[in-house]
Order: structure tokens, then sequence, then C-alpha cells
């Protein structure tokens, strides 16, 4: 039983650090702004989110497969998106509307 434990982890484990090595280059950029730990804020939260999904297609019956690293990277990147619409340059209150889909307060009550 260990020796099948040991396989499948060779087989399956690296797709999710392979899928997730383009974050580097991401990792590298924020490096570069001094934003390190926003990086990590927003990749670890679409890693959560994917690992928790991954978890509940696998109590559902579903089997592992090489390709679940690439939900992982999906996420992480969709997570970093408010970040790269920011890079554009548009206002705060602006990429926070459209990264968390809500009308801005600001608007709804004018100070």
């Amino acid at each position: 039983m260990r020796e099948l434990r040991g396989s499948h982890s060779r087989r399956y484990g690296g797709s999710s650090c392979y899928c997730s090595a383009p974050l580097l280059l991401v990792l590298a950029l924020y490096i570069g702004f001094k934003g390190t730990p926003h990086f990590f804020l927003h990749t670890l939260m679409g890693w959560d989110v994917a690992l928790v999904l991954l978890l509940v297609a696998r109590y559902f019956g579903r089997p592992w497969s090489r390709w679940d690293g690439l939900l992982l990277l999906g996420l992480a990147l969709y997570a970093l998106t408010p970040d790269f619409i920011y890079s554009i340059n548009p206002f705060h209150r602006d990429w926070m509307d459209v990264s968390l889909q809500r009308a801005s307060l600001l608007l709804t009550f004018p100070t």
C-alpha cells in the first residue's frame, strides 16, 4: 500500500507545482514594485478556492487528473486580476467595483 501511495504522488503531485511555475514571472514583477505580500495574499486566496473545489470534486467521486494544477493556476491568476487592472491605472474605486462586482458606496451615498 505504501508503494502505491508513493507512485501516485510522484505521478500527479508535481502537476500542481509545474502548472503554477508561470506565477514566478508574476512574482518577479511584484518584487520589482515591492508588492510581495500582496502577491502572496491574492495567490493563496486563488489556491485556497481551487483546492476546496478539487476536494469537493474528489469527495463526489471525480478521480485525480494531471490537469488539476491548471485550476490552481487559473484561479490564482483570476485572484490577481484586480492588480492587473489597477496596473493599467484606473481609480481604486473603479477596479474594486469590477473585481467585487458591487456598486460603489461613494456613488450611492455622496459626501
